[in-house]
């Protein structure tokens, strides 16, 4: 038996949330990628989106380059 699919998420209902497949990215069918995240400075490091010298930067400047 498929699981039946809510139409709308809700934000703070995990329950109403589709669990996650690559064909959702194809278009605009999830609200996963307008979620906030918290993520550290050494995880940005890791994935190579902040460099190594920019971790004595204020996070408020590292936020703005990141916009």
């Amino acid at each position: 038996m498929k699981p039946q699919l809510i139409a709308a998420a809700e934000l703070d209902r995990l329950e109403t949330w589709q669990k996650y497949s690559a064909h959702m990215c194809g278009g605009c069918v999830s609200s996963c990628c307008t979620l906030p995240v918290e993520v550290k400075i050494k995880d940005l490091i890791r994935i190579g989106i902040v460099d190594e010298f920019e971790r004595g930067d204020p996070p408020k400047n590292i936020a703005k380059r990141l916009q």
